[in-house]
């Protein structure tokens, strides 16, 4: 049966979050229409890879990003034939491992594992903070890896059910929401969600997830704009409700929990997301087979069944769809930055 119909259905124009439904079925399309094996003519003439392909993480092992890069290398090893490497180098919000990959040979051998906060907030908060073009021309984008929506959840006990009376109640002074970390995507939306509904509430900055759902439980925070993982446990104790989630669609491990869209705020449309980058100047033939050996790996149902339960919903894209989504998500997040005044020491 074809999906042109529906695809038209879902694409109509006066939609909500539109515009970024029509990156998606671009992508989906583009995507449908690949097809084979990763390895195509142009590829093999190269022979690539011939070796090790080292993967640099901008955080230290242990953390969520640094198991999603070794889920993706050891899947990855076995499609493209090479070991992948996976090179840990936190620091200076994503701008150690920046360095060391811009520093290296644009041939395939060394990747980066980024995100929408390593690749848009951090350059947009730096001190200057730098240009969006300017960050775009020093990598190269292979492919969007998947989406990490973010949750806004209370307490299970709170007097607000739903997302509507949170909002009332949020737009006169005294609530707190935390996240994990200035400049966090949780904190950013927070500051979207802010300007939009109108709200008064106070951003609560902490050193990752964990600290914030302790203070949440304890009573000493109101809310949270947290990751789905950090807080499924507590929704799976009852201990944290969700109100609500970023992105277009629902997430499969809260398939009752509304979208901020479909709630009436568009705004929140952005989701958040995992990227594979490559130096500026990677030939677009590597690029390519790279990107096709992810769309490959991420049709696995255990790969895709262990991003889930990691918070992410797994996409796969072409560089070029890649590349829009980046440019798309700097043209959202540059003015929040700025009016929130949202800085990195």
């Amino acid at each position: 049966m074809s999906t042109a119909p529906a695809l038209r259905r879902w694409l109509r124009p006066g939609t909500v979050a539109s515009s970024w439904r029509i990156g998606l079925a671009g992508l989906a399309l583009a995507l449908a229409g690949w097809g084979g094996a990763p390895h195509d003519a142009r590829a093999a003439d190269l022979a690539y890879p011939q070796k090790a392909i080292t993967l640099v993480v901008p955080f230290a092992s242990g953390g969520g990003t640094d198991a999603l890069a070794r889920l993706l290398g050891t899947q990855l090893q076995q499609v493209l034939g090479q070991p992948v490497v996976v090179d840990n180098r936190p620091g200076a919000n994503g701008t150690v491992a920046w360095r060391s990959v811009q520093r290296q040979p644009a041939d395939g051998y060394t990747l980066l594992l980024g995100s929408h906060s390593t690749h848009v907030i951090a350059p947009l908060a730096a001190q200057p903070p730098q240009n969006p073009q300017a960050v775009m021309a020093q990598f190269a984008v292979v492919s969007i890896v998947g989406h990490a929506p973010l949750v806004l959840a209370v307490r299970a006990d709170a007097k607000e059910r739903d997302l509507g009376a949170f909002v009332q109640r949020a737009k006169a002074p005294g609530l707190s929401y935390g996240s994990f970390g200035v400049g966090s995507s949780g904190h950013v939306m927070g500051e979207v969600l802010a300007d939009a509904a109108h709200l008064q509430w106070v951003h609560v900055p902490y050193k990752g997830s964990a600290p914030a759902l302790t203070d949440l439980l304890g009573g000493h925070l109101d809310s949270v704009f947290l990751t789905v993982s950090a807080i499924s446990g507590g929704v799976e104790s009852a201990q944290v409700r969700p109100l609500a989630v970023t992105g277009t669609h629902r997430f499969p491990s809260l398939p009752s929990t509304p979208t901020f869209v479909e709630l009436g705020w568009p705004q929140m449309a952005e989701s958040g997301w995992f990227a594979l980058f490559a130096p500026a100047g990677t030939p677009p033939v590597i690029q390519d087979t790279l990107a096709k050996a992810l769309h490959q790996v991420l049709q696995s149902s255990e790969l895709r069944s262990r991003l889930l339960a990691q918070g992410v919903d797994p996409v796969g894209s072409t560089p070029e769809q890649a590349r829009r989504i980046w440019a798309e998500a700097f043209r959202q997040a540059e003015p929040v930055v700025k009016r929130a005044h949202i800085e990195f020491p």
